[in-house]
């Protein structure tokens, strides 16, 4: 939780440390975050996302999710 005089620096920062992670492959060593784990996790993520922008969240909303590696 922040502040509202805090928001908009914490959601800049927040958007630029996230924005730089490397999503991949969990066995590449250059991986920092792999998929999901199951496809129904991903699917459930993806309508997380899919609300927020249907409320009018404003930011990027990433427009894949990955999901199991096989």
């Amino acid at each position: 939780m922040v502040t509202a005089q805090f928001h908009d620096r914490v959601a800049e920062e927040l958007v630029r440390a996230v924005s730089s992670l490397r999503v991949g492959a969990p066995a590449d060593p250059g991986t920092e975050m792999g998929p999901l784990a199951h496809a129904a996790h991903a699917e459930r993520v993806r309508g997380f996302l899919d609300r927020a922008a249907e409320a009018g969240v404003q930011g990027p909303i990433p427009s894949e999710v990955a999901g199991p590696h096989p």
